[in-house]
């Protein structure tokens, strides 16, 4: 980014000067047999209201080491076969890939209206 650049701030939106950049890694799909990763220099704002905030990337999710299209295959993955044979396939550990579903099993549970569920059944 150029000296002076402007970036909005993750809580309001408000355009912002650069606090600090910090060099951040995200794996990515394989591109044939090889591991790729992308590296950006992702910078903090500093927001008069908010302080000091890292900006989003738009190719992953808050929080993760991994692009939203890794985690796109892990989880369809994941959906055909136990989660240690993904993570195999995937080469990552099992360890980071349950985190990554227990991820998304908690916010797909948080916009389910349960309120006039009032029996339940499990079956094997």
């Amino acid at each position: 980014a150029d000296r002076g650049s402007l970036f909005p701030c993750p809580e309001c939106g408000q355009a912002c000067p650069a606090h600090d950049y910090k060099e951040l890694t995200w794996r990515h799909l394989n591109f044939f047999q090889h591991h790729c990763f992308l590296h950006a220099r992702t910078p903090r704002t500093r927001c008069p209201e908010h302080g000091i905030k890292r900006i989003h990337v738009p190719w992953a999710r808050k929080g993760s080491d991994f692009t939203l299209l890794f985690e796109q295959a892990a989880m369809t993955l994941m959906r055909e076969m136990p989660v240690l044979a993904a993570a195999r396939f995937m080469e990552v550990t099992d360890k980071r890939l349950w985190r990554m579903l227990e991820y998304y099993v908690q916010q797909n549970l948080t916009q389910w209206d349960l309120s006039a569920v009032r029996k339940l059944a499990l079956d094997e």
